[in-house]
């Protein structure tokens, strides 16, 4: 059997890589930590990783499962200036908006809820610390996605 929440996310980046509207160009990626080189934050990163699954009984033969990923857009701007990091702010908000009005269909059944958050450490949208120690703009969108399954 596969593994459901691996099945969701690769069904969100296809989905994600085959939009045309967002503001930068990215080609999103799975993966099970969003560590690059400092070589590769050069380049505008778009990872989605697992987070967790949980599950409770929801009726007679039928389980609610929550599914959650987080999308992580991590980038090393030109400098910390609001004129070289509003465009990545402004990306994480469009795919948070995106993620809002797309519907993801695995094979594994129909998501039924989808619920868009900006985790802790990453209140305001991205973790204010990799900016300031490390120059990288690390924005953090987690989604949490419900089924229901026999």
């Amino acid at each position: 059997m596969a593994n459901v929440l691996n099945e969701l996310i690769d069904v969100a980046i296809t989905a994600l890589n085959a939009e045309t509207t967002f503001s930068l160009s990215f080609t999103a990626v799975r993966k099970w930590q969003h560590q690059y080189t400092p070589k590769e934050y050069e380049t505008l990163r778009v990872t989605l990783l697992p987070v967790k699954m949980e599950t409770e009984r929801a009726g007679r033969g039928l389980n609610q499962e929550d599914y959650q990923f987080d999308v992580v857009v991590q980038q090393k701007p030109d400098t910390t200036a609001n004129s070289d990091v509003d465009d990545l702010g402004d990306l994480l908000q469009e795919i948070t908006d995106w993620f809002g009005s797309v519907a993801l269909a695995p094979a594994s059944g129909k998501v039924d809820v989808m619920k868009r958050e900006w985790p802790a450490g990453a209140e305001a949208g991205y973790h204010p610390d990799h900016l300031r120690e490390f120059g990288i703009y690390t924005g953090v969108l987690r989604v949490t996605c419900r089924m229901h399954r026999a």
